[in-house]
């Protein structure tokens, strides 16, 4: 069967934020001289499905396309159209959820199993929509930047872990007890009621790359004057399964064998690959 050069589509989007798509074309990875370009050349737009306004966004750079008009909006429909000559033309649709209510946020300092010291956070989220909701929470921790002359700090992710049974498990269940970057959760068992949980981070170790799990993890060495920043996304169905399988991805990456099933990236985009992925962030100061 011949190979067939699909457009690919990385775009992340949030409330009152300028539109940002990247468009690229997939290759061929049993050619060694295929290589995967960003493409500068294609008609992208966004259509609001709510209003039916639709706006034209612009190349600025390296295959990305921008815009600051009709900004997104919460609990709104979108609609992402790519069209390049010598490919399929596109689309892709995502709606930007509301944000939960969350309180009650308090911390403890804990024991770990390997004797050093951990910080749990627990906190409250009160999930008022009715509609089937899925929330990503994972730990900001930002210190001062050793080399920068303006005082600058320098954001870490955290290295965390649950013992909440409702959340989903992207690795092995041992891998993910000793920790990772990012915890998921959907709303199955409480929607439209208010959930308790709790994390733990070992306030020594860090996520180096935003994705990874304890065996890509470093030591923080300047704790003291480190701030801790909870972030919690209340993302698409699209975007959820998206990101879990990223790090699912990641993780068998890092443990892979002969018996490893590959990972099939999630993707929403009709005749071609990527994510076009809401989201709502909310980031509260915790320490």
């Amino acid at each position: 069967m011949d190979f067939e050069s699909k457009l690919v589509i990385n775009s992340t989007f949030s409330p009152d934020q300028p539109w940002l798509v990247e468009i690229s074309k997939s290759g061929n990875i049993l050619d060694e001289n295929e290589n995967i370009e960003s493409l500068d050349d294609a008609f992208v737009s966004i259509k609001d499905i709510n209003s039916s306004q639709e706006i034209e966004l612009i190349h600025v750079a390296d295959g990305l396309y921008t815009s600051n008009i009709m900004k997104p909006r919460e609990n709104r429909t979108y609609e992402l159209h790519v069209a390049k000559e010598g490919f399929r033309s596109i689309a892709a649709r995502d709606r930007i959820m509301l944000n939960p209510v969350i309180t009650d946020v308090d911390t403890a300092t804990v024991q770990m199993s390997d004797g050093k010291k951990g910080l749990e956070i627990s906190f409250d989220l009160l999930d008022e929509s009715e509609d089937a909701n899925y929330y990503i929470w994972d730990l900001i921790i930002e210190i001062p930047d050793p080399v920068s002359p303006d005082g600058n700090s320098i954001s870490l992710q955290g290295l965390i872990s649950t013992e909440d049974d409702n959340t989903d498990r992207v690795t092995s269940p041992s891998t993910f007890q000793d920790g990772h970057g990012r915890i998921f959760l959907s709303d199955n068992t409480f929607n439209g009621k208010n959930y308790k949980t709790s994390f733990v981070n070992n306030t020594t170790e860090y996520v180096t790359d935003g994705n990874g799990s304890a065996s890509s993890s470093e030591q923080l060495s300047n704790v003291e004057n480190a701030i801790y920043k909870l972030r919690v996304l209340s993302v698409s169905e699209n975007l959820y399964e998206y990101y879990k399988t990223i790090d699912l991805y990641q993780w068998n990456s890092e443990n892979n064998s002969n018996l490893s099933q590959p990972t099939v990236i999630h993707s929403n985009v009709n005749n071609g690959f990527g994510i076009f992925g809401a989201f709502n962030e909310q980031v509260i100061e915790i320490q």
